[in-house]
Parts: C-alpha cells; structure tokens; sequence
C-alpha cells in the first residue's frame, strides 16, 4: 500500500467569488457543513432557561445578553446567569456605556448592578403614562443617538436618561418593525408606511408610503452612504436618504417563499438573514448567496428568531425551539463527511471540467459532487457526493484536458459522463498513482503495484506504453 495522507472527510476551503466573476456561479454552493469546533449549540439544559430566544446583543466588555422567557440570560464565556424577569423577553439593546437596555411583555427597562455588583432588572414603566400603557409585547429596543427606543405596537417610546418620549400609531394596525442605521430610527407602521425620528418628530420618510403595505424584516448599512432593506414581499432596497431603488439579489425569490423574519450586516459586506423554517441565509454586498445554514447539518431548529455578529467575529443565532447557536459564519472552511454521501478514507481530490471528484479507500472507490442550489424550488439544500459508477476502490486522479483518469486498484479508469470505463487492455496490477509530466504535458506516469508505465497523447488520443 503506498504512503499517502488519508482524510476521514472532506475540508473545504471557500473562497467567496471575485467581483468580476459570472454571477451564476455563485447560485450553485459547494460548501458543506461546518466545522464542529467552529460551531456552539447551547442547549436549554446548557443555560438553564426555556427552549425559546428572540434578541441577542453584546456589551463593550464582551459579555452576551439573550432575550429569553424566563428573562435575560447573561453570558460570560464561560457560564451562564438567568436574570429573572416577570414576562418574556422580546428585544435588547447594548448602548456604548455599557448599557443594556430590554423590551419585554407589557414592559420596559434597564439592567442595573445591585449592591453586590449583579445585574438586575429595573423597569421605566412608572415613566410612562398610565393612559399608554396599554401595550403588549415590545418588538424592538435600540440605542439610537438621541437615546433608547422601545418599540411596541401601539406606540414607540424614547428614553433619553431623565425624560420619555412617546409617539403614538396613526393607522389602525400600528407599529410592525423597528430599526437604527447610523444612530437614525426607523420603524414602519403597517398601512401607512416607513417612518423616522426627526428633530422630535416621527414622519414619514420621503416616498415611504410605499412600504405601508410591504413588511421590511432587515435595515443595516450597506456601504458609506446607502441602507439595505429587505422585505418579505418585494425583495431588497436600497436607501441612499432620499430616494428608494430596487436591489436584484439571488435570494429575493426565495424570501418570497420562505419566511423571513431578521437580519444583520457582517464583516466584509455580508449579510445574515434568519428564516421561520429555512435557517439562516448569507449573501454579499452583491446579492450572491455565499451560505446556508440549517438543519439538521449546521442547526438543531431551522426556526431562527434573531441573528447577531459580536465582536470576535461569530454569528449568534436566536432558536425558537432548540436554545442558541454561535457559528463562525461565513465558514471559510466547511467538511463533507457521510452526512453529505462521502464515506471512507480520503485520498485525492481534484477538479476537473468544473466538477470536484473525490477518490476514496470505501466500497465506493469515485464521487463527484452535486452543488446545492437551495435558491430553485425542490433544489438540494446541501450540496452532497454521488457515487461514480463502475471504480473499484481509487487512489490518485489527473484531469488531461477533457479527460479524468484514475488509479484503481484494477488499473487505470477514465471517467466518461456519470461513471468509469477501464482503459486497460488486459488484466494490470494495482495502480497508486498517476503523475502528469510538466515538461510532457503529453505524458502520464502510471506508478503500478508492479513497475512504472506510460500514458501517452498521440493523435488518436491516449494509450498506455
């Protein structure tokens, strides 16, 4: 048996498309799942609280907070601390001082160190007017430049340190959702349209009305000067402050059949956007999906509340019903194993005529393998390997222009189409490894079990010496 490096599975390096490079190549993903020690599920049992999430955020020291029903869970890196409230949990917001800032059921507040130093809970509630206090569930908190937003339905509150401000709904259906791009506040109130604080006032932004009837689920910062919107119904916006313009992305058709539900901008001009049943969907600042996160490979619940990059450079994700997850996300690196149709040892990988191929020491000796392509309907939604018919157990592979051979333990293969035909004219030992010449290109060292051999071009095209 030669000596050669094995791999139980598959690492995959992704590098994320050049600028100039064919925008469909982008719609087919080859990336597999990612890998364990890049990933964190913290299960309910983990952090001690109830299965459901709904906000995430991160103070300046670099501790986690998480919207939860039982309260606001506290993590340090290394445990986790439930900070009880009376009612769920919905939204949070981390200020540059330190602050956290948390919407719940009915209510509203602060965290604020007890005498022994523990955060607690303080509600602003006796701040607000008995009259409009009348709400129910706060759907957003943000800490904005001219203070702290508390989002409910029918009503947006802002809290300045020593006074509260509040703005009450216009239109029959109030308030949906709540954003903050730059230090501004935008919500949108459903029926009439996209809103903004402005010197004290909440109006209408220039050609907003006509988002009264299309729900926006995302407003980050899309480059110096522009906002990206996403919508479930219409697909993505950009907001240069004026005016609105239609953003072509890869993804829009599928937002429209699946349910999404929050976003947030990456590092690197990525965007995460979590779905209510599809996981989580990363695209780049040119609309180019560049992953999908979902279960059962990369999440335990495809139901994903909130999505949150802190500070190291991982993505939190929110679970309606299996707890948290921290992903380093994008994964550079991603691993195909059996889960994704690979098994046993791995001993080459190689690309040819735009198609990865795989040899491995199973009973399946050759794979290829299927891109995803979650964004076609009843597409794949993990690329995966398939079998190459017809290789016995495989070694090494050369890509020769239009041609793939490989070394088998029955002699040399070439692959044609979906499977393997022998090129042997009679029976060969076991060949290792196949070597193209680099001073020959017309030449192919076979390395036999039992000697050394040739292939070799001529004009009727190639044949063993």
């Amino acid at each position: 048996m030669p000596i050669l490096k094995r791999y139980m599975g598959l690492l995959i390096v992704l590098c994320w498309p050049a600028q100039g490079q064919a925008q469909t190549r982008a719609r087919v993903l080859e990336n597999g799942f990612v890998l364990s020690e890049n990933a964190i599920h913290f299960s309910p049992e983990a952090y001690g609280a109830y299965h459901q999430n709904w906000a995430v955020t991160q103070d300046p020291r670099g501790v986690i907070y998480v919207a939860n029903r039982d309260g606001v869970l506290e993590y340090d890196g290394v445990e986790w601390r439930l900070i009880r409230t009376a009612t769920t949990v919905r939204s949070l917001a981390a200020d540059a001082r330190g602050g956290i800032y948390v919407g719940l059921q009915g209510d509203f507040g602060y965290l604020k160190p007890d005498s022994l130093g523990v955060l607690q809970y303080v509600s602003l509630l006796s701040e607000v007017d008995p009259s409009a206090r009348d709400f129910k569930d706060v759907w957003g908190t943000h800490a904005a430049a001219d203070g702290i937003y508390f989002q409910t339905g029918p009503y947006v509150f802002r809290w300045n340190g020593k006074q509260m401000t509040r703005w009450g709904k216009t239109g029959k259906s109030g308030f949906h959702t709540s954003f903050v791009v730059r230090g501004r506040f935008f919500v949108r109130e459903a029926g009439v349209g996209l809103k903004e604080v402005v010197d004290g006032n909440l109006q209408l932004v220039k050609g907003g009305e006509d988002f009264a009837n299309t729900r926006i689920y995302m407003m980050v910062p899309y480059d110096a000067k522009r906002i990206l919107i996403a919508t479930q119904e219409r697909g993505f916006f950009l907001y240069n402050g004026i005016s609105f313009s239609s953003f072509y992305t890869q993804v829009g058709q599928f937002f429209r059949e699946n349910q999404l539900y929050h976003g947030a901008a990456l590092p690197g001009r990525m965007f995460a956007m979590a779905t209510l049943g599809s996981g989580v969907i990363i695209m780049d600042a040119r609309g180019r999906l560049v992953q999908v996160l979902d279960q059962p490979g990369d999440l335990p619940d495809g139901v994903v509340n909130f999505v949150y990059p802190d500070a190291e450079g991982g993505l939190w994700m929110a679970l309606n019903n299996s707890g948290i997850m921290r992903i380093d996300a994008p994964s550079k690196v991603t691993q195909f194993d059996s889960r994704l149709g690979l098994n046993g040892a791995i001993y080459d990988v190689v690309r040819h005529r735009d198609t990865l191929y795989v040899t491995t020491q199973g009973s399946t000796g050759l794979y290829r393998l299927i891109p995803g392509n979650p964004l076609r309907e009843n597409g794949r939604r993990h690329p995966g390997f398939m079998p190459v018919a017809g290789v016995p157990r495989s070694w090494t592979m050369v890509s020769a222009d239009s041609v793939l051979f490989v070394a088998t333990d029955e002699g040399v293969y070439r692959v044609s189409g979906r499977k393997g035909v022998s090129i042997e004219t009679k029976a060969r030992a076991s060949t290792y490894v196949l070597l193209k010449s680099e001073a020959h290109p017309a030449l192919i060292y076979v390395g036999r079990r039992d000697g050394l051999e040739l292939l070799r071009y001529t004009g009727g095209g190639w044949r063993l010496k």
